[in-house]
């Protein structure tokens, strides 16, 4: 197994090329998606490394005239090609925010970074799935302004991939457990008579019974139970649980703690992160504060929006779980993640007033996933930390979470 990540793009298997017929398989806001280009008002190509492909890199070594000169001098070779920022900005993103390279040559002459993102793609079995990212603020309004429940369109197309030899049958065996067990999380997320803490403590506990069912490679069992599993058989125990704990502001401070450990990619999570570490901290404010702060901001738009966020990172991670066989662990890094923007949340919220719109929700979803979903490094550290951290314990979790 192999893993390739830059920014925009996750393949995860043993690839060979060869056409074969693939399930697509996206969420329905997807084909909505329109850069906004020069009304972007965080624009991907300020403050990332812009990566060249190797044929792309080619091609503009070919180009001619001023143009293929100017592409040429802001140009460096590397382990990874890429262009030389110019004060945190693409060297070819003009004063309009649109690329000069697009409009000189084409869109078909971007880089393949340039074309793809906000899109990402994952492949395993004979599954694609596409997605975007929340780092892109157009991505964060289709996602947050979305009443319904978010849903997924499956269609058959071609595709260049293929696995070295046809997937072996313990492999499908538990592709097929995997998706039945997304299912049953994506009904368990959507279902709004639960408050989104007694939502999330559900989804734990279910996925630790598919979890052991799966380590002692109980297939058919662990199958059965995701088809039929009916949220009352986890319900009572996470309400058990929410109602005595005791300690979500020490839980707080110990994902503050986890997080700070992390690559800084971004000034701006740097800022917002650090004044959310001071604040929720028990040397300035009591367990009850805390409690009461997040029970204020709490209301049905906001249950909505991290129903959304949720989801959105179920469907981003949770079939990594084919190579890993590590399903808890993906729930538990989805559910950290919905906290941890939570979190910001409420000191955003604080810090104007109480004035907090679907705007601000889609920063700080943008700030969160610039700093953590767009390194490989970093995601990695948290499901390693979520692994073997005694805090983040499927019952200590739901501690953490309280009855908002």
């Amino acid at each position: 197994m192999w893993i390739t990540y830059h920014p925009f793009v996750m393949q995860i298997g043993n690839f060979d090329t060869g056409d074969k017929d693939m399930l697509l398989r996206i969420p329905t806001y997807y084909r909505a998606f329109q850069c906004l280009a020069g009304k972007c008002k965080n624009s991907c190509c300020v403050g990332w490394e812009i990566d060249i492909d190797e044929d792309t890199y080619d091609y503009y070594c070919q180009v001619p005239g001023q143009f293929g000169e100017r592409l040429r001098s802001h140009m460096k070779a590397g382990k990874e090609n890429s262009f030389r920022l110019h004060n945190r900005r693409c060297p070819f993103l003009n004063d309009a925010n649109l690329c000069d390279i697009c409009t000189e040559l084409g869109e078909e002459a971007l880089s393949e970074v340039c074309t793809e993102y906000p899109r990402f793609t994952m492949e395993y079995g004979e599954t694609i799935e596409k997605c975007m990212s929340l780092s892109c603020e157009e991505v964060g309004r289709l996602i947050f302004e979305t009443q319904g429940a978010i849903e997924y369109e499956e269609m058959r197309c071609e595709d260049t991939y293929l696995y070295e030899d046809e997937a072996k049958e313990d492999e499908e065996v538990r592709i097929h457990v995997l998706e039945e067990t997304r299912k049953t999380l994506f009904s368990i997320i959507q279902t709004r008579t639960l408050s989104m803490e007694e939502r999330m403590g559900v989804c734990l506990i279910f996925g630790e019974r598919i979890q052991d069912l799966m380590n002692e490679e109980k297939y058919e069992e662990a199958e059965h139970i995701a088809k039929e599993y009916c949220i009352e058989d986890g319900i009572d125990e996470v309400r058990q649980i929410l109602n005595h704990s005791e300690h979500a502001l020490k839980l707080c401070e110990f994902r503050n703690q986890c997080f700070e450990e992390l690559e800084l990619l971004d000034h701006e999570w740097k800022d917002a992160f650090e004044e959310m570490k001071d604040v929720f901290s028990r040397e300035h404010h009591s367990e009850t504060e805390y409690r009461q702060w997040i029970r204020q901001f709490m209301n049905r738009d906001r249950e909505r929006e991290y129903e959304h966020l949720f989801s959105y990172f179920i469907f981003r991670y949770f079939m990594r779980a084919v190579y890993d066989y590590n399903l808890l662990n993906k729930v538990k890094f989805s559910i950290i993640a919905v906290l941890c923007i939570r979190d910001l949340d409420v000191i955003r919220s604080r810090k104007s007033g109480g004035r907090f719109g679907v705007e601000e929700q889609i920063d700080i979803a943008r700030i969160f996933s610039k700093q953590v979903e767009h390194s490989e490094e970093n995601v990695e550290n948290l499901m390693e930390m979520l692994e073997f951290e005694t805090e983040f314990k499927t019952r200590n979790l739901i501690s953490s979470m309280f009855l908002s």
